[in-house]
């Protein structure tokens, strides 16, 4: 009996020293990889260590704004190759959105569960996660994390046949806004 209060004490200590990965990461999370929000384009660069290509006439809505992407074309994700799309404020000084996208033309759930097995591994089980029939028969998943300064979203959907069948999933970064100032 010594001895399983002995391992129980033990194991107990263990739990308490042992630092909490998952929250340290919730904490200390403000960006995507080692880009920050805010960060300019060049910023982004230098710390991504990567070269960012314009794409091309798109121009994307975003919170009021437009926001211009740039991106980093087939990069390696666990098992599959994403582009990977940052978006500026129109001047190019304020990261306020990553998109990450599979390159593949038929992307498929194995993608979407991929994804949401390495993002729970990093940041632990997502805050919401949600399962939706869309009419004419399609389908969605939705799992969302609130990090930090950071929002993500990973989204898969199944299109209707009527809707020309088909699949897309996006993972999204975003800057989370303070608590109550969305509306300001």
């Amino acid at each position: 009996m010594k001895n399983l209060y002995t391992i129980i004490s033990v194991i107990l200590l263990a739990a308490i020293l042992v630092p909490n990965t998952s929250a340290q990461n919730q904490e200390s999370l403000s960006g995507f990889r080692e880009a920050e929000w805010d960060m300019s384009r060049e910023e982004v660069s230098s710390a991504i260590k990567a070269e960012l290509s314009r794409v091309k006439g798109s121009r994307q809505p975003y919170k009021m704004s437009l926001f211009r992407p740039f991106r980093i074309e087939s990069d390696e994700i666990g098992s599959f190759t994403y582009n990977v799309d940052f978006y500026f404020a129109v001047d190019d000084t304020t990261l306020g959105m990553v998109e990450v996208q599979p390159t593949d033309d038929s992307p498929s759930i194995v993608h979407f569960r991929e994804l949401s097995e390495l993002l729970t591994k990093k940041y632990g089980e997502p805050d919401t996660q949600e399962d939706q029939d869309n009419p004419g028969g399609g389908k969605a998943k939705v799992k969302r994390w609130i990090l930090g300064s950071t929002f993500i979203e990973i989204d898969y959907t199944k299109y209707a046949p009527n809707l020309g069948g088909g699949v897309s999933i996006k993972l999204r970064y975003e800057k989370k806004e303070s608590e109550g100032t969305e509306k300001l």
